[in-house]
């Protein structure tokens, strides 16, 4: 009985493992009255979590902040007071998704000085929709919620904001506790992304070798894979900062910006070259279909150019993928405007920043890319051979669940956490069904035995009764003859 209540016992702290935790919000009545938030049963969220980031295994208590000026975090956020009696405690963000790239809104945050990011989906997405592992790193918690509820908290904010300083209902507060089953998996969507990091001037031309190798790979794979390309560029190099020859070879924007493999093939015009593909990139096409004009220049670019030293080869490579005129004007445009540049400026001897080059370093700091070309599935680098395509497969499938992933990955996708998750579940339903089995039938066993024992044992008492009789006669019968045999002696 002792090991079938331990049993029990067990089974029942184990079942609060099932249960999902959600933000709860502490504060704040006029969020009881707001019929869109479910602030009953708290409100669901995903965990979005940075490369190389330890999970936040806690809890903790924030206060709520609309983003502002800009509600989706796009632009700079007012800095938020911590200290003083205006200060505020624990800052969390909330702000709408979209309207520019998560790494803007999680750098825009975490200037602010936020302890959390909130992201309100768009009405049409799912929590399951947005990955839990991020390319960038970051000290922030974020999380993503669903529409309806971003809305309710929006509403509050609002009511809260016209109430007079001191008032309680001034302050939204939120409660966040840590759940494991959020962010220990990998993705939690139907689709992977996926992103290159290489040099323009790869004399070896194994960064184009691997792009050859990707298109059929992102053909197995079609909508279900998000392909991003990125360019490996060094930043104020130490090796060329006191070398003005160097700087100007090497280097654009007065050495801010650096050509990464130092064969001096190209040199600046490399970092040049990288630019123009950047621009030619960010055009507006999905570079997971190997149709754009991207993947047409790029596939130029190595045959014609790559290893020949040829001055101005990207005329030619232009011109053999067939990219439209305006195309090219526009790159053209994109490469002078990031400089900020006059329409006489000399590009490769300006000392001015580089707005589309300083945004691809910030992105090669974040994921911390520290050698070419990479690959990068949800945040995590691929180790694998770079020529072997079918471990490459194997590597992208382990970043879907099972019963998302893509018909390529029959075969390769293995028991994952969810898995893992929802057998938990049925063993642990399945145990305490056996727990209780076992239960009432021991029970019933020790029924029948008690039943019998009672109807034994007045019969057991009888024949012990009557054994006993017979002995006391014996033992009389043999003492009364012992006594006769000694008068005769």
């Amino acid at each position: 009985m002792h090991s079938i209540r331990t049993l029990l016992l067990v089974l029942f702290l184990a079942l609060p493992s099932l249960l999902e935790a959600k933000l709860q919000i502490v504060s704040s009545s006029s969020l009881i009255k707001n019929q869109l938030l479910r602030h009953k049963n708290g409100i669901d969220y995903a965990v979005m979590t940075p490369y190389l980031k330890m999970p936040f295994e806690g809890s903790f208590r924030g206060n709520l902040i609309l983003a502002n000026p800009s509600s989706d975090a796009c632009s700079s956020i007012s800095s938020i007071t911590t200290s003083g009696p205006n200060s505020v405690f624990n800052p969390i963000i909330l702000a709408n998704w979209g309207g520019c790239h998560y790494s803007n809104k999680i750098r825009n945050a975490e200037l602010a000085g936020a302890r959390m990011l909130i992201l309100i989906l768009n009405p049409t997405e799912s929590l399951d929709s947005t990955p839990v592992q991020l390319a960038i790193q970051s000290h922030l918690e974020i999380l993503t919620i669903k529409y309806q509820d971003g809305m309710g908290l929006i509403s509050a904010l609002e009511e809260a904001q016209e109430k007079p300083a001191g008032d309680p209902e001034s302050v939204i507060q939120v409660f966040y506790s840590y759940d494991p089953k959020k962010v220990s998996e990998t993705v939690k969507s139907d689709a992977a992304y996926l992103s290159y990091w290489f040099v323009t001037n790869d004399a070896s031309k194994r960064s184009y070798d691997l792009l050859n190798d990707l298109q059929g790979v992102l053909l197995n794979f079609g909508s279900a894979l998000n392909f991003s390309p990125h360019y490996v560029i060094w930043e104020d190099m130490k090796v060329v900062r006191n070398n003005e020859f160097s700087k100007s070879t090497r280097c654009i924007s007065g050495g801010r910006y650096c050509d990464a493999t130092g064969d001096n093939l190209f040199g600046n015009e490399a970092v040049m070259e990288t630019l123009r593909q950047i621009c030619l990139r960010d055009s507006g096409e999905d570079h997971t279909n190997i149709d754009t004009y991207w993947w047409k220049y790029i596939t130029h670019f190595a045959n014609e150019c790559v290893g020949t030293g040829e001055r101005d080869c990207h005329k030619k490579a232009f011109q053999m993928a067939n990219i439209p005129e305006e195309t090219i004007k526009m790159v053209n445009a994109c490469m002078r405007g990031s400089f900020g540049a006059t329409v006489d400026e000399n590009l490769l001897e300006t000392f001015k920043d580089n707005s589309e080059l300083l945004d691809e370093v910030r992105q090669l700091k974040h994921v911390d890319v520290y050698d070419f070309p990479s690959l990068y599935v949800n945040g995590w680098r691929y180790t694998g051979s770079l020529r072997n395509m079918t471990t490459l497969t194997e590597f992208i499938c382990e970043n879907f669940y099972s019963e998302k992933a893509p018909p390529v990955c029959t075969g390769h996708v293995p028991f994952t956490l969810k898995d893992y998750s929802v057998y938990g579940a049925v063993l642990l339903g399945s145990a305490m069904i056996m727990a209780f089995v076992l239960y009432f039938v021991r029970r019933s066993v020790r029924r029948e035995m008690m039943m019998k024992v009672n109807n034994d044992i007045p019969r057991i008492v009888t024949q012990y009764q009557e054994f006993k009789d017979k002995s006391d006669l014996t033992i009389a019968d043999d003492n009364e003859n012992d006594a006769l045999e000694n008068a005769q002696i």
